[in-house]
């Protein structure tokens, strides 16, 4: 897929360049099922938006951050419990073609009903809750969705990403926010993907989303690799985890055992809650 690199000046007087952010879109999982050839970062795409998708109150709002395909509308509208309005935000206007009418699964298609509002708005995700506010009226949102994304940008940027989003949550919001995760130690701009900018570690993280008042309900793992997951897991867990891994198709099996051991997990799920101030 296209890769976009934003890239800012830093004045420092020696006329250096940083990356900013990138903006990268996964492959289609619905396309890559549906061709028979999907990998286990497809499998997990999948299954963390449709996830996502059950934490929507019946008739809630629902703002997806760097919301891309829009990947997750269709897992609003057949999931069971669709909501009234979905805010989808990104960085880059042609990532979002279903804004335009195109349906996330095929992108080929048409879809422009799909029983509730769609508003697209254009925003850096760190400087996105006034726009946003300015799009649309409703607020708090039920349900944030930030999946995939926070590593394509700086630190900085991630950590007032997280704030934005606590300026436009309530009490009762859910955030539900996924990204690769760095061993403790590990420098973060040493990243998995090359497409990623940083990738912190989960202290790193616990520690931005306390700052910015959001409290870790649940952890959940969402994808590993199979040397990471026989350096992490010992005795029992080694051999349920090598025994899934012979049992199952390649994709099926890395999501099942970070699923059920966290741990090894090189990507992460994290279920938050809105708090009124610091987590300690």
């Amino acid at each position: 897929m296209e890769q976009k690199w934003i890239v800012e000046k830093v004045d420092d007087g020696m006329d250096r360049t940083f990356i900013q952010a990138t903006t990268y879109q996964m492959r289609n999982p619905f396309g890559q099922f549906a061709d028979g050839c999907a990998t286990e970062l497809d499998v997990h795409c999948y299954f963390q938006h449709a996830f996502a998708a059950q934490l929507c109150p019946v008739g809630g709002t629902v703002l997806d951050v760097c919301c891309g395909r829009g990947l997750l509308i269709p897992f609003l509208r057949y999931g069971g419990k669709p909501p009234s309005l979905y805010v989808g935000v990104d960085i880059h206007p042609a990532n979002a073609r279903w804004k335009d009418g195109r349906d996330p699964r095929r992108e080929s298609q048409t879809k422009a009903d799909w029983g509730f509002k769609l508003v697209f708005v254009q925003s850096n995700v760190a400087k996105m809750a006034a726009p946003i506010l300015a799009a649309v009226t409703e607020k708090p949102f039920d349900l944030i969705v930030y999946t995939s994304s926070i590593e394509h940008m700086q630190p900085s940027d991630q950590q007032q990403s997280l704030k934005e989003c606590r300026d436009l949550a309530g009490a009762d919001t859910k955030l539900y926010l996924t990204c690769p995760v760095s061993e403790e130690g590990h420098d973060g701009y040493d990243a998995q993907y090359a497409a990623h900018v940083y990738e912190p570690t989960r202290s790193e993280l616990l520690e931005w989303l306390s700052e910015a008042s959001w409290e870790v309900e649940s952890s959940i793992g969402i994808s590993t690799k199979s040397t990471h997951f026989r350096k992490v897991l010992r005795s029992e867990a080694l051999k349920t985890a090598e025994h899934l891994y012979s049992v199952m198709p390649r994709a099926q099996a890395l999501p099942s055992i970070a699923a059920l051991y966290p741990e090894c997990a090189t990507e992460m799920a994290y279920v938050c809650r809105r708090t009124n101030g610091k987590v300690h």
